[in-house]
């Protein structure tokens, strides 16, 4: 989705958005359908987990797309991952690994940077 979106930004074609709406459409729902399930991380790990890493992957994915389409659910839909992020997504005053845990990772710098969930001067950071 990202992909997508940064295309039409380096490119100001919004070609890609006409030929991938099938794709994008697809791809939107099945986000909005299992955002909040277990996955593995980017690492390939703990795929019995929701990482908070790959809820801002997803987020920042269909944020940047939206920009473009301008879908009301979808805009809806990134803050509601947002907002579950910063409440199951942090302990003791600081982003985690993974929901149950305490752990923090390298892939936690991705809620701010690429992905803007929260700016790196968010207290988090």
């Amino acid at each position: 989705m990202g992909c997508f979106a940064q295309h039409v930004r380096l490119t100001g074609s919004r070609e890609v958005l006409v030929k991938g709406k099938g794709g994008i459409d697809l791809t939107t729902r099945y986000l909005s359908l299992l955002w909040d399930h277990f996955c593995y991380d980017c690492w390939e790990e703990y795929g019995d987990k929701i990482h908070i890493s790959t809820l801002a992957s997803i987020y920042g994915g269909l944020s940047n797309i939206n920009y473009f389409i301008k879908n009301k659910k979808l805009e809806k839909l990134t803050q509601d991952i947002k907002e579950f992020v910063l409440k199951h997504g942090v302990r003791k005053g600081h982003l985690i690994k993974f929901l149950g845990c305490d752990e923090v990772d390298a892939s936690l710098l991705w809620v701010s940077v690429p992905f803007e969930m929260i700016k790196p001067s968010h207290p988090l950071f």
